[in-house]
C-alpha cells in the first residue's frame, strides 16, 4: 500500500471496509478508540493493564515516515464512501540492525474478529513491506494468543517460533516477497482523492503495536 492509496475490501459478514494509511489527524480518533477497549484487549496490545495512553506513548505511535515505519488502518464504509468507525490497524517497524526486516503489530476490534480483517490488513502492510525493500516480518505474541498464531501460520506456513521472556518470538516471510501458498485477499482499489476523506468521530476499539519494548512494544 502506497502512503497516499486507498483500498476496499468486503468482510465475510458482507460489510464494506476501506484500509488507508494511518495519519496525525487521526490522534483523536486514535484516543477515543482506546476508551472503548476491553480489559483483556489492552492487556494484549500493552502486556500489562493499561489505564491510559500517556503523551509519550501517543508520540510513538504516530512516530511514521511512510518507509521505515507505517501504519494502515481499516475503517467502516457508510453511504459507499464516508469513513465511519475504525475496525483494526496493521504496522511495521522496520529493525535498524537489519534492514530487509521489521517487527509488526495488528489489532482488530472484537465486533469483527473473525470476519477476515486480520488477513486483510497484512496483506495491505505486506505490500507497503515489499515497496520498501522489507522482505521478513517478526512479531512477538503472547502464548495463549490463538487467533495472531493462526494468522501469522496462514501468511506463511514455513513461519518459525521460539519463547523468549515469556513470550512467542515470530520471524516469517512478508506474504508475497516469496512463493508461499497463501490464498489472495480481494482488493478494489481506489484513487489518491478517496483517502482525503479521513476516518470520522467513531473511535478505534483496537490499537496497535504495544509501546515497550520495540516497534511500539512486543506483539
Amino acid at each position: 500500500m502506497k502512503t497516499n492509496t486507498t483500498s476496499i475490501h468486503a468482510l465475510r459478514d458482507g460489510s464494506t471496509i476501506r484500509c488507508r494509511p494511518l495519519r496525525a489527524s487521526d490522534r483523536s480518533k486514535l484516543l477515543d478508540g482506546f476508551e472503548h477497549l476491553s480489559p483483556d484487549s489492552r492487556y494484549r496490545r500493552f502486556f500489562s493493564p493499561t489505564p491510559r495512553l500517556t503523551p509519550s506513548m501517543l508520540k510513538r505511535l504516530f512516530d511514521l515516515d511512510g518507509h521505515d515505519r507505517f501504519a494502515v488502518g481499516a475503517e467502516r464504509l457508510r453511504m459507499g464512501w464516508l469513513g465511519g468507525a475504525g475496525l483494526g490497524v496493521a504496522r511495521f517497524i522496520r529493525l535498524p540492525d537489519s534492514r530487509n526486516t521489521a517487527e509488526i503489530a495488528v489489532s482488530i476490534v472484537d465486533e469483527v474478529q473473525g470476519q477476515g480483517l486480520g488477513t486483510i490488513l497484512m496483506y495491505e502492510l505486506a505490500a507497503a513491506a515489499r515497496d520498501h525493500g522489507i522482505t521478513r516480518f517478526v512479531a512477538w505474541v503472547q502464548p495463549d494468543n490463538e487467533p495472531m498464531k493462526a494468522l501469522i501460520a496462514k501468511l506463511d506456513p514455513l513461519a518459525h517460533a521460539h519463547h523468549e521472556d515469556g513470550l512467542l518470538f515470530f520471524d516469517f516471510a512478508v506474504p508475497g516477497a516469496i512463493a508461499l501458498p497463501s490464498a489472495k485477499v480481494p482488493v478494489r482499489r481506489t484513487g489518491p482523492l478517496d483517502g482525503f476523506v479521513g476516518w470520522c468521530a467513531d473511535g478505534l476499539r483496537q490499537l496497535l503495536p504495544s509501546l515497550p519494548g520495540g516497534a511500539f512494544g512486543r506483539t
